[in-house]
């Protein structure tokens, strides 16, 4: 199908979908929970497994939805994707989702400043989609009862009967409707009964309880780093400035007399300096009698040309320059911010301090680029792409390459750092040493394995690889010394046929290697043909291919990984 065609196509369903809830403005969405069909299950690996690893989604049972009418959404929890923002240092946790409609697949995530599903929520689905998911979102986000149930399918432990855990999820539901209906029908006929004047009473707001990690205990360990780092920047910038803290009296004279309620995190670091000055990259809070409220926010600092404020409404901490308005999140983002920043300054001095080290990594390279081109070894290209991966990675952060590490895989033998403050960790690439028996594993798979992917299979060991091809970014997924050869390598082909109109595309015949992103479309498989050996970006939606590399020594000698320039 051409793409006009394809484009019209979905605009008539999208059309047909947004009628439908426009023909009934007050349609209520009722969430539920629901098994995946064998059908529907099939459909979202396919649809998720470019994005994910495919032993991650073959155990996908559970799904949340809305139900519309005769139509159904299902949307299921895919994975939470932590992002690092390089310029300010701010990290914020993307939960991914895939909205399953009839034969339809699409995505939708919402983005939040912690790992713990709080903070404001940002939608991003069709138009048509929206007021749905957004309902189906928020079921997702603020109830507790689906965990029992998830747990469960995800165990599926024998005696587990999951038809029974639905029920009992649903009653449970229901009863929180019934009782949550039946609390506002008492407070609705409390307040239109007629009595007797009373004396008014004046009545305490509760406090409201903070769910989510503590914005104070977060600040007082910025603030450690924060203090660390001024004294590093002190010979160069100058000594940093904390005034003498300010008075519990003092701070609630002026929430009295403005009306306003300081954040919690904003006091503990009045109570800390009632006024500050840090160098090296300006940034300055001023005392409590020259906070200036203004529309909607108060003005409490400044950092270079923008003026630091929070919210009136909701506290949140926010800079505003040249009438622009940026969402900074809490006090201890602000020091983070300026944290990284002010680390920047050093970057030279660090730089000078790996030299050594990124030397002895260039010769590296320099011997394995000889080396693989003598060879055309998948093994030798493999080094040279990591000694590439490992300058990039020292030049521009002055660290090996780091990544997020579980807690059961620290000493798998790749780390080689204690986390930093992000919980990332630095890792180097490990030779495998014991020899890997195919003959088993080709039983198995009932073919024999292409040269090149046992070669890929049995050279290194190391975790997620990023890199950018032609006119692709590519991930390859990570080979640790924890799996199993044998189900990695059974996992990794396809199980199903291509459905396409190419004769070169053969059931089963196809290692997935990772996932693609072509022209901002990151819905590509990562495959190795395993008669030909060359290495395919594969879109089984729309049922077309894309020829990356001729073959995987070619792919790791062209592939450039992430940050590195040369």
């Amino acid at each position: 199908m051409v793409f006009w065609d394809k484009l019209l196509q979905r605009r008539k369903e999208e059309k047909r979908f947004t009628d439908s809830i426009k023909d009934n403005p007050k349609k209520k969405y009722r969430p539920y929970f629901s098994l995946l069909t064998d059908d529907e299950r099939i459909r979202a690996i396919k649809y998720i497994s470019p994005i994910t690893e495919l032993a991650q989604v073959q155990n996908i049972q559970l799904a949340y939805g809305v139900r519309i009418e005769n139509e159904t959404l299902l949307i299921i929890n895919n994975k939470i994707v932590r992002e690092k923002n390089t310029d300010t240092g701010e990290t914020l946790y993307h939960r991914h989702f895939i909205i399953m409609r009839g034969t339809s697949c699409g995505k939708a995530y919402y983005t939040s400043d912690n790992e713990q599903e709080e903070g404001k929520l940002t939608y991003f689905v069709p138009d048509a989609f929206a007021e749905p998911v957004k309902a189906a979102m928020d079921f997702y986000r603020n109830r507790s009862a689906h965990k029992v149930f998830e747990k469960a399918c995800r165990e599926q432990k024998p005696g587990i009967d999951v038809t029974i855990i639905i029920k009992a999820t649903r009653a449970l539901l229901f009863e929180q409707y019934k009782n949550s209906v039946n609390e506002q029908k008492k407070q609705n006929m409390q307040s239109e009964s007629v009595s007797q004047p009373q004396p008014t009473v004046e009545k305490k707001v509760p406090k409201k309880v903070h769910k989510g990690p503590d914005p104070v205990a977060m600040l007082n360990r910025e603030k450690e780093y924060v203090l660390r780092l001024c004294s590093r920047l002190e010979a160069k910038y100058g000594k940093a400035e904390f005034g003498a803290p300010a008075a519990e009296g003092e701070i609630s004279q002026w929430e009295e007399e403005n009306q306003v309620v300081l954040p919690e995190d904003l006091k503990e670091w009045l109570k800390f300096s009632g006024a500050s000055k840090l160098k090296g990259i300006p940034l300055e809070f001023y005392p409590i009698a020259q906070f200036r409220k203004e529309q909607d926010y108060v003005v409490i600092g400044k950092r270079e040309n923008a003026q630091i404020g929070f919210s009136i409404e909701n506290g949140r901490y926010l800079a505003v320059e040249n009438e622009k308005r940026r969402n900074l999140g809490q006090m201890e983002t602000i020091l983070r911010f300026w944290g990284y920043d002010a680390k920047e300054l050093f970057a030279e001095e660090e730089l000078e301090a790996l030299r050594p080290v990124i030397e002895e990594h260039t010769m590296q390279m320099n011997q394995a680029k000889q080396k693989a081109n003598m060879s055309l070894s998948v093994k030798d290209a493999m080094e040279y792409f990591f000694a590439r991966n490992t300058i990039g990675s020292l030049k521009k952060w002055r660290s090996f390459p780091k990544c997020p590490v579980r807690k059961e895989l620290v000493d798998c033998g790749l780390v080689i750092s204690e986390p930093d403050r992000d919980g990332y960790y630095q890792w180097k690439p490990v030779e495998q040493t014991i020899p890997v028996d195919f003959t088993g594993i080709e039983s198995k798979l009932g073919f024999n394995l292409h040269p090149d992917i046992k070669a890929f299979v049995s050279s290194y060991y190391y975790f997620m690889l990023d890199a950018d091809i032609k006119d692709a970014g590519i991930n390859i997924y990570p080979f640790l010394p924890t799996v199993n050869v044998g189900k990695y390598l059974m996992d990794r082909f396809e199980k199903e046929s291509y459905a396409g109109d190419y004769a070169f595309i053969l059931n089963g015949h196809f290692f997935q290697l990772g996932g693609a992103c072509i022209d901002g479309d990151d819905s590509y498989i990562l495959e190795v043909n395993n008669e030909t050996g060359e290495v395919l970006a594969v879109e089984y939606m729309d049922k077309k291919h894309i020829k990356i590399a001729d073959s995987l020594y070619d792919l790791f000698m062209n592939a450039k990984p992430g940050w590195y320039e040369g």
